[in-house]
């Protein structure tokens, strides 16, 4: 049975048999492309790698356009906002059959006059960049007073969002675009270099579709990318366990990622000290390799104590004061971190972890995202030994970020100029120096940084 004639069916079983010709015709229209698409998309799918799937990622999700804080994208820096029209303000296709009509306009509700006739008021552009027909922009642009519109923008092509802050005469950093589409909103805006903003389908006929393509065993392109993206924990479109939980605003985490305690300021505070007394070096010929049995024969310093495990550690601290815990990576695997992990997951103290080594971080966002993850960093490429080497020009400018997204910076203290630290900085990543160790350091840097890691300070 041809694809048509089973939704001609499921309709007639789903009562849907009386909709209007033009909206039945639409509706067999995209059963038809949906099938022709799906199969070369879900091969091409299969050869993503995490990096090309956090693309498809959203800045900000949540479950309509009235429900996003649109202080925190002010506070960002940003200037323009554009927005979808169709399913992300109203329902795509009664949008679609008023267009069509002669002499009707297409309007929208009073919600969105209101929350446009505001963002005017908070000082943002607002415009449209919307694949829809330039009729339908134009309708809406004028009914809503909207400062203008891009029609037919063929998004996720990035050429129009590019345009767009041409004609606005503003950079990527200070655009944000919103829309309902994970593939054409979300990937288009993130391609483009813009804060990207995910809600949900607004009006009804296209979940009436997807019902459809349901009951026929079709997955649309949609679905398969969020089945890729939940396969790698790296985003989901429902619930986990509390109803809304699956929702964030710029700058946060899923309710469902944190269920450890947010850091309060104190604990942040002290954290800066938290390490450095737990590290300790072993004088000894470091080509050396020790096994446990004889590192716990050494003692520290000339005194009676041993050199402490891990597990020494965490049970002497107790959760007492917040821990920074620091991964090394000598190679590419990341066995130490499930090591750590397995001693910490029980731990009941505050803490955070940090690296050098992007794979850590990484790791941690995959299997822990709501351990707070810090990224340590210094300018390698000054330095002759590293200049000339990829991994540490990465390193410097900090171009891994877009697969680890660290929640704070950790930095030499004497690169505090670093171009892209303090770019990272100003779009909200916490930065701190390491390391501190005399106030004259500490007053020379003190406006670079929001934390501060000290070591043997002196007054």
């Amino acid at each position: 049975m041809g694809i048509i004639k089973k939704g001609a069916n499921l309709m007639w079983g789903l009562g849907m048999n009386g909709l209007p010709k033009e909206m039945s015709d639409y509706l067999n229209r995209m059963l038809l492309e949906e099938q022709e698409d799906r199969k070369a998309f879900a091969a091409e799918l299969e050869g993503f790698s995490e990096a090309d799937l956090m693309a498809f990622v959203p800045d900000v999700y949540q479950k309509s356009i009235y429900k996003i804080d649109y202080g925190k994208l002010k506070e960002k820096g940003i200037m323009l906002i554009s927005f979808d029209i169709d399913d992300t303000i109203s329902d795509s296709i009664w949008n679609k059959m008023r267009g069509a009509l002669p002499g009707v306009k297409v309007t929208m509700p009073k919600d969105a006059k209101n929350l446009f006739r505001d963002l005017k008021a908070m000082g943002f552009i607002v415009t449209f960049l919307t694949n829809t027909k330039a009729s339908i922009a134009e309708d809406v642009c004028e009914d809503l007073q909207a400062d203008g519109y891009i029609a037919r923008a063929d998004k996720p092509e990035t050429r129009n969002f590019e345009r767009m802050m041409e004609i606005y005469h503003v950079e990527p950093t200070q655009m944000a675009h919103i829309g309902n589409n994970i593939r054409q909103d979300v990937a288009g805006g993130n391609r483009a270099g813009v804060t990207t903003c995910l809600v949900r389908r607004a009006g009804f006929s296209l979940k009436i579709f997807n019902a459809a393509l349901k009951k026929l065993g079709i997955q649309t392109k949609g679905h398969l990318v969020r089945a890729k993206l939940l396969e790698y924990g790296l985003w989901r479109k429902h619930h986990k366990e509390i109803k809304g939980d699956q929702y964030y605003q710029l700058g946060e985490l899923p309710k469902y990622q944190t269920k450890q305690a947010p850091f309060s300021s104190a604990q942040k505070n002290d954290m800066e000290a938290a390490a450095a007394d737990l590290i300790q070096q072993v004088a000894a010929d470091q080509d050396k390799t020790y096994t446990l049995e004889e590192l716990q024969n050494l003692r520290l310093a000339g005194s009676a104590a041993r050199i402490p495990t891990f597990a020494d550690v965490l049970a002497a601290v107790d959760g007492k004061v917040p821990l920074i815990v620091e991964y090394k990576l000598d190679v590419v695997s990341t066995k130490v971190c499930e090591l750590g992990n397995e001693l910490l997951k029980d731990y009941r103290g505050p803490y955070c972890i940090e690296s050098f080594h992007p794979l850590a971080l990484r790791w941690y966002r995959r299997h822990r995202p709501e351990i707070m993850r810090g990224q340590l960093g210094m300018d390698f490429w000054k330095e002759k030994e590293y200049r000339g080497k990829t991994q540490y020009l990465l390193l410097s400018f900090l171009l891994t970020n877009f697969l680890t997204r660290p929640d704070f910076i950790a930095f030499n203290h004497t690169d505090a100029r670093n171009l892209s630290r303090r770019v990272c900085r100003r779009l909200g990543a916490l930065s701190a120096a390491w390391t501190i160790r005399s106030r004259k350091q500490y007053e020379h840097v003190k406006d670079e940084f929001d934390l501060f890691i000290f070591d043997s300070f002196r007054m």
